[in-house]
């Protein structure tokens, strides 16, 4: 089996990410919150597939995305 084969072996999965400003994201925005404890209008989230996005450690603490597959995966293996 090549390796391209053996790739796509592997199972998608999904995950869910929040998108939207950095200061949206850390409440730090300036935007009125929908609800206590909660984002503003401006972030939103989104299924990407877990298995071929990539992230790196942020400073915050949290993974960034680096880059988000969409979901449902076009890589192989999504179900």
């Amino acid at each position: 089996m090549s390796a391209r084969e053996n790739a796509v072996v592997t199972a998608c999965s999904p995950m869910q990410i929040l998108v939207g400003d950095m200061l949206c994201l850390e409440f730090e925005c300036d935007h009125d919150p929908v609800a206590p404890d909660s984002h503003c209008a401006e972030v939103r989230e989104e299924a990407v597939c877990a298995t071929h996005s990539t992230s790196s450690a942020a400073e915050h603490g949290f993974d960034e995305i680096t880059h988000a597959e969409p979901w449902p995966c076009q890589m192989g293996g999504a179900s």
